[in-house]
This record gives structure tokens, sequence and C-alpha cells, in this order.
């Protein structure tokens, strides 16, 4: 399971430091795409978690356009990667600029993959979805109908 969040550089070349604790459960093969709930971050799924994902996507109808608009998205867009001797994985140049990430990035653990985010649009989000639960208690109260 992935939790917490860590904060690392990405060097000069692309690549940016895994935390030990994410890479024995990353595995060797694993999937990079921009995140689809907003694309402000990419998320990385290991092998496991990505064909779950990919299950769930084949479910959509193929008849409905802008659903496999969506799953095209999501498919075209995916890198796999791999994490190097000095536990470094490769972000393409084209993922950095489509989420923005620049040097400085906030990896967060997302229970069954990881999201790596530009350290201010992680922290700015972050502040947002605090304010979010503040002004909407009753937000909580629905959670509780999901047993939550």
């Amino acid at each position: 399971m992935f939790v917490g969040t860590n904060k690392h550089s990405v060097d000069a070349k692309g690549r940016v430091i895994v935390p030990a604790k994410y890479r024995g459960e990353l595995g060797k093969e694993f999937y990079i795409i921009r995140d689809f709930t907003g694309g402000n971050c990419l998320s990385v799924y290991p092998r496991d978690a990505w064909e779950e994902l990919v299950g769930k996507l084949k479910q959509f109808p193929k008849s409905n356009l802008n659903a496999q608009r969506f799953v095209r998205s999501i498919v075209a867009g995916a890198e796999t990667g791999e994490i190097d001797s000095q536990g470094r994985m490769l972000l393409k140049a084209d993922l950095k600029e489509k989420t923005g990430i620049k040097k400085d990035v906030a990896i967060v653990g997302n229970i069954d993959h990881f999201d790596i985010w530009d350290v201010e649009k992680w922290e700015e989000f972050d502040g947002e979805s605090h304010e979010m639960l503040d002004d909407n208690p009753d937000f909580l109260a629905t959670l509780a109908e999901l047993d939550f």
C-alpha cells in the first residue's frame, strides 16, 4: 500500500528518487500515466493495479465515443517505467511538461498507486482539499453512509 508524502528533486536528466518504502511494492514492471482526474500530476501504478485499472477501462461501452476517448487518452499516454540501480525512475519530458512538473516534487501515496506532483501544485491542492473538508462538514457524513 502506498501511503505518505515524500519530497524529492528531479535531476537534470529527468530522474527522481522513488522512496525506498515504495520500491518493493512497485515491483520491476510499472506504468506511468498523466492523472485522469485533472491531469495535474503523474500516477504510477504497479503492474497488478494497472491491470485492474485496464480491466475497468475495458468495461466502458465501445459505442460511447466519450468513453472511448477517455480510454484512449489514458492508454495512449501510458509509459512503462523502471527503477535504476540508484532507486530512480525517469520522468519523460512530455509528461513533466503536461503536468507542470519542474524541479521539486511531492511523491504522494494513493493506496494502490502513487502520484508525483510539482511540489507547489501539491501544496495548493492539499490546502484546497483541507479547506473543502473544513467548509463542507456534511461531506464526511456522506462517507459514513459508505461505511467509512
